[in-house]
């Protein structure tokens, strides 16, 4: 029931994002990275905030340290849509013209370390790596794509670092993630009941004739849903000299499945109700439902040369595995209510 829901949202973040091909990764792990646009940042181990970046920086610390940062992202997003019709040929009607549609949020991100030796140091970091959200008025031309498309992530990711030579660190951690999910469409049970007048007519009795129009007689339906999911990430840092820092993570894809509820609200025009109470096989009835979603690797190679007092220069190169996110399959518990594929052609980037 919300075919291309998530396509449209990340459609929408597109518009937004400083980098191409970002989709909706969220790269806000540390303030003071922000500052030079992330270049670098998984080989330097000036701060706690950078683990995120390479979990081998958590070898860098000295004793003990913390950060913590949020960061906001405040965009500013209309659209000018073209009218669209049903299958009837008449218009959906609505605003063509949204404002507002992405959300503003605010990024919030914790990093600990701590040395337990010469050669062993662990950290912890709590980080947002996917996110989005949209939403458009109920009364958009859009609206039986998506209302509202929302999905958040929370990262947890212990690690543990070896130093078999003080220049050298090397690294691994447990991702422990959470998901959570709302996307909401309108249906258009006007074209639904047209379609019931066409095949019944004249209406045989307990059939009733719906004096309805496609386009003017809307439901909806609202899927939320939630999961925790386990990974890994990996990472090497080197430091041959004073000058010079490289580094290399790859942090692992997390399989998610989501399990919650449809919840439906039916039309004024009472062709929800009749398919609900008097259809033998019954639908448009409140189920739980389940979502398979695939969050892609990453891999980041990052490098620092310090030049002089007052110059270094920073370069980072990431690789995102988005070819994972394949599909998104919504499955409501109850048989008799319409599975939704929404299908991608992402590439990794």
């Amino acid at each position: 029931m919300r075919r291309s829901a998530i396509t449209i949202l990340c459609t929408s973040l597109l518009l937004t994002t400083s980098a191409f091909a970002t989709g909706f990764d969220l790269r806000e792990f540390s303030a003071s990275s922000l500052g030079t646009s992330y270049a670098g940042a998984g080989a330097n181990g000036q701060h706690a905030s950078t683990m995120p970046f390479n979990p081998a920086l958590a070898g860098w610390v000295d004793d003990f340290d913390v950060s913590f940062s949020a960061t906001g992202i405040v965009p500013t997003a209309t659209g000018n849509m073209t009218t669209a019709n049903t299958s009837y040929g008449n218009a959906t009607g609505g605003t063509t013209t949204p404002t507002s549609i992405i959300s503003k949020a605010i990024i919030p991100d914790i990093a600990i370390r701590k040395r337990l030796s010469d050669q062993f140091s662990v950290g912890i970091s709590i980080t947002v790596p996917w996110g989005l959200m949209t939403k458009y008025s109920d009364t958009w031309a859009g609206r039986y794509y998506a209302t509202k498309s929302e999905l958040k992530t929370y990262n947890i990711t212990p690690v543990v670092a070896y130093q078999p030579i003080p220049e050298l660190s090397i690294a691994a951690g447990l991702q422990v993630e959470y998901i959570s999910g709302n996307l909401s469409k309108a249906i258009d049970f006007g074209l639904i009941g047209c379609e019931v007048n066409c095949q019944y007519y004249p209406p045989p009795t307990g059939v009733p004739f719906f004096h309805v129009l496609p386009g003017g007689d809307d439901g909806s339906v609202v899927l939320k849903a939630n999961n925790w999911a386990y990974s890994y990430i990996l990472g090497v840092a080197w430091k041959p000299n004073d000058d010079l820092s490289l580094g290399l993570s790859y942090r692992g894809k997390v399989d998610h499945k989501l399990s919650g509820t449809e919840t439906y609200t039916l039309d004024a025009g009472g062709v929800g109700a009749f398919f609900n109470a008097y259809v033998p096989t019954q639908t448009f009835l409140n189920s739980g439902a389940t979502a398979k979603i695939t969050l892609p690797s990453v891999v980041n190679f990052s490098t620092r040369l310090r030049i002089d007092d007052k110059w270094t220069a920073m370069a980072t190169v990431d690789w995102t595995g988005w070819s994972v996110f394949k599909q998104l399959l919504i499955v409501p518990a109850l048989a008799t209510n319409s599975a939704d594929l929404t299908t991608f052609g992402w590439k990794n980037s």
